[in-house]
Parts: structure tokens; C-alpha cells; sequence
């Protein structure tokens, strides 16, 4: 009789997974011996042989286990605490190095990097070695795709249970099947993703960054991280920079199907798409509303400087990338709804980006509008369409359910934070922002501070939120139910 879990193919995923982290950590070294911080290598080797013995020891044990064998419960439980496991094998180089010396504010920092939120608890980056600058900066690339996609792309023959596991790590109904077999999907998502990345290294490096700035700030960009390598973030860079990252910020809000359009030369198919124009359009108008208060209101004496820093933020925190080059809480409070709308807005299902996301804004706004017509037209048969297509009422009803159980755990993470965080606006700003993965909230968590004088029991719920909203709450949310443990 076959085991109502499979643990043994859990803990072979866990496994694979560390391995993944572990030789991760290795790609450090050269940066070690370049820089001179030799008193870092041994943290980096040390975090590395852990995790590579603990990540080896666990795929050992469990080799005659197939990755066919993960049913729809092992892939829910894989995904969830694959990312509780990674923060805490993340968060040795930060600790054994002494750059975070606490444990609490180690694990706080690697999941905000893995699950590209962004929220920081150092108040000078600038001080801590190039190779952890870099570590910090690599959570967020690997996390931005994926590290389970990546499993799936790199393991030969994983068969069915790599379906298993893609949609329970990206739980939409229209995730990125962009190729009849899963792990060529994975590939062609890391492929492109690998692309872009290297090409905005290479845009970067032709303004004033070095190799080094350009790298870190691919990372953070393309992953809708936002991690800066400076206390400024990238207030400090040019013009050409920063709307290079913008541009590529935006990318990364972007269904990387759309991506795989455009290099297979479907150009039609991608400036046509309904959703893309929208989404578009609310970045726009958001800009421009912005930018017409922040002119008004006399924060900036030069109308397309005041565009400039608008559009910027507007695209850094809707794509959920929380970059700063301008402190949005000195700009009049009229602006501060507009961020909080871009806060819960989020990206394209399908890209790097968190937040409830766009997409399922889009069609719920067209479930209404359906709504109304068949209450104006009782006889009407009315269908809700993107792109030509009908939405099934299936994936409209999985919207919802995904919305309303977000607003719920974004109501209990304010509650819980309200402990722990003096000002409301603060505790509803950092509840939404972590579960959002965008960074910056408001107040003392805002641009210009950081997330060092949460309480540590704050830091815990933060980074719980972190990862609920990762996953996009339905896993979590699933294993807490009693019947998923029921026979």
C-alpha cells in the first residue's frame, strides 16, 4: 500500500534544491579572491560544504525515488517549505561572515532576497564585502525565476511530476506553458531570463557602472528585487541608467511568454495583446497623475524632472521592484494613494513581479462589467474575453478565490504588525508591501529607512508574508487546511 505522503520525495526535492543553493554560493569565490576579502572565503566555503553536504546527503538517501512520484499534496508541500529551508541555508554567508551576525536579521534578509522583496534591515550596505553584496544580489536572480523552475530545467527525465511542481510554484492558470513539455517550458523561461539579464549588464556597463554595479543591478531589476549595492539605492546613478532600468524593470512585470514572443519574432502577437496595452496604460496614467501633483504642489521646479522620478517609481513599485531614486514621503499625501495602488496592484501573472497581480485585476474589472450588462440584459448570454479568447469561469473563479484570500491575509498581517509597529499607516504599509514583495513601505520602512527596527517577532511575521505572498497564498493557505492531511 502506497504512502499517503510520499515523504521520501519530498525530502529528495528539499535536497536538490539545497544542491542548487550550494553550488550557487560558489559562483562567490571569484569575487573573493578579485576584491582581496580572503577573510570572507571561509564563510563562503563553509556555507557552500553545508549546504552541498546537507543538499548531497538528502538526494543520496532518496535516490531510488522518481520525480514521478510527486502527487498534487508533495508538490504543495515542497514548494512551501522549500523556501522556509532555503532562508535558512541563505542566510549562512551573511552570518558566518559577520556581515549579519543575527540570525533573525540573517533569514529576514534572505527571504526578502529569495522571494525578491527587496526589504532590507541594513542601514549601510556600502560597508559589507563585494562577494555578499553579491550573494544578496544572487538570492533575488534565482529567486525571481524560480528555484524549483530551475530544478525542473536542469533534472533530465523528471516526467509528470515536474507539472506538479511548475504549477504549484506558479499556481495561475495561465502560467507560462509555452512548450508542450514542462521542462522545455523551465528552460526557454531560463533561457530568456538568462538573455535579458546579460543584455542589461552590457547596457548598464555602457553608462557609468562597472562590471560589478552592472551585475548586482541586473539582478535586482530583471527579478523585480530591488536590492540596491548603494545607501541611495540608484538615486546616486544617471539619467541613461536609470531609464535603462526602468525599461527593464518593466520587462520584468511582464508575462515572459510575451518575451518568448518577441524573440521567435511574433511582434504582432505581443503589441496587440490586451493585457500588455492596459497595463501599459495604467503605468502611464498613474506617471502622469503623480508627476501633475508632485508639479503642482511644487516638489519639483522642472515639470519632466518631476515626470521623470514619477514614472520611475510609479514602474519600480507596480513591477514590485523597490527601487528608489526620489523619497516618495515628501510628496504630498495625494501621491501616497496612487503608490498604494501600485502596492496592491503588482505585474503580469507569468513574470518576476509579486503582488496580487495585474492580470487578475484585469479580468475580474471584466467579470463586472459582464456582471452589470447580464443584470441590465437578464436574456443575454455574455462571455468575458482577453485577446479573443474566453475566460473559463473556472480561472475567473480561481481569481477570485486568489483575491479575496489575499485581502484576508493582508488584513491578519496588519493585525499582527500593529503589535509590533506604532503607526497604522506603517503596520498596513509593511503588511502590504512584504506580502506584495515590493520593499519600501511607508514611514521609518520607507525609501529612505529600512526594516532594522522592526521588532523581531515583526521580522518573523515579514518574512512569513513574504513567502505566502511568493506562492501567491493558495499553497500556504492549502496546507493549513485540515483536510489536506486527511487520508
Amino acid at each position: 500500500m502506497s504512502p499517503f505522503i510520499n515523504f521520501g520525495i519530498v525530502l529528495r526535492s528539499f535536497g536538490v534544491s539545497i544542491l542548487v543553493v550550494g553550488f550557487s554560493m560558489l559562483s562567490m569565490i571569484p569575487f573573493v579572491f578579485y576584491y582581496n576579502e580572503v577573510h570572507v572565503l571561509h564563510a563562503v566555503l563553509l556555507s557552500a560544504l553545508a549546504s552541498l553536504s546537507v543538499g548531497g546527503l538528502l538526494t543520496l538517501t532518496t535516490h531510488k525515488k522518481r520525480f514521478d512520484d510527486i502527487g498534487q499534496r508533495e508538490a504543495f508541500i515542497i514548494v512551501t517549505f522549500t523556501w522556509f529551508m532555503l532562508g535558512f541555508f541563505g542566510s549562512l554567508p551573511y552570518m558566518l561572515s559577520g556581515s549579519i551576525p543575527d540570525f533573525t536579521n540573517a533569514y529576514f534578509e534572505t527571504i526578502s532576497g529569495f522571494t525578491t522583496t527587496g526589504a532590507s534591515i541594513l542601514k549601510n550596505v556600502e560597508i559589507l564585502p563585494k562577494s555578499i553584496l553579491y550573494w544578496r544580489a544572487l538570492t533575488q536572480w534565482l529567486g525571481g525565476m524560480g528555484i524549483l523552475v530551475l530544478v525542473i530545467a536542469i533534472l533530465p527525465n523528471i516526467g509528470f511530476g515536474g507539472v506538479k511542481l511548475f504549477l504549484a510554484e506558479v499556481p495561475s492558470p495561465t502560467s507560462n506553458k509555452i512548450h508542450p513539455k514542462i521542462r522545455n517550458t523551465a528552460i526557454r523561461l531560463w533561457a530568456i531570463y538568462a538573455f535579458l539579464t546579460a543584455l542589461l549588464v552590457i547596457l548598464l556597463m555602457m553608462g557609468e557602472m562597472d562590471f560589478f554595479d552592472s551585475v548586482c543591478h541586473s539582478f535586482a531589476a530583471l527579478s523585480t528585487g530591488g536590492f540596491g549595492i548603494k545607501n541611495t539605492s540608484v538615486a546616486g546613478y544617471s539619467s541613461y541608467s536609470q531609464i535603462v532600468l526602468t525599461v527593464f524593470m518593466f520587462f520584468g512585470g511582464l508575462n515572459f511568454a510575451l518575451h518568448y514572443y518577441l524573440i521567435r519574432g511574433k511582434i504582432k502577437k505581443v503589441v496587440t495583446n490586451e493585457e500588455l496595452i492596459a497595463f501599459f496604460l495604467l503605468i502611464v496614467l498613474i506617471s502622469l497623475s503623480i508627476a501633475f501633483i508632485v508639479y503642482s504642489y511644487g516638489n519639483y521646479s522642472d515639470f519632466f524632472d518631476g515626470m521623470k522620478h514619477s514614472f520611475f517609481q510609479t514602474v519600480s513599485i507596480i513591477t514590485t521592484t523597490g527601487f528608489v531614486t526620489a523619497d516618495y514621503m515628501v510628496w504630498p499625501q495625494a501621491t501616497w494613494f496612487l503608490i498604494l495602488l501600485c502596492f496592491f496592484t503588482g505585474g503580469m501573472v507569468g513574470s518576476t513581479a509579486g503582488g496580487i497581480k495585474f492580470t487578475r485585476h484585469y479580468v475580474l474589472v471584466k467579470n463586472l462589467r459582464a456582471e452589470i450588462k447580464k443584470m441590465i440584459h437578464p436574456h443575454a448570454i455574455v462571455s468575458i474575453q482577453v485577446d479573443k479568447t474566453i475566460v473559463p469561469d473556472e480561472i475567473i473563479r480561481n481569481f477570485f478565490i486568489v483575491f479575496v484570500a489575499y485581502l484576508v491575509i493582508f488584513c491578519l498581517g496588519t493585525l499582527s504588525l500593529s503589535f509590533f509597529v506604532d503607526n497604522f499607516l506603517e503596520a498596513t504599509s509593511v503588511s502590504m508591501s512584504c506580502l506584495g514583495a515590493v520593499g519600501p513601505a511607508f514611514g521609518e520602512f520607507g525609501p529612505t529607512g529600512n526594516y532594522a527596527g522592526l521588532h523581531d517577532a515583526g521580522k518573523w511575521i515579514a518574512s512569513v508574508l513574504m513567502i505566502v505572498g511568493r506562492l501567491e497564498v493558495l499553497p500556504v493557505i492549502m496546507l493549513l487546511h485540515y483536510m489536506f492531511w486527511k487520508k
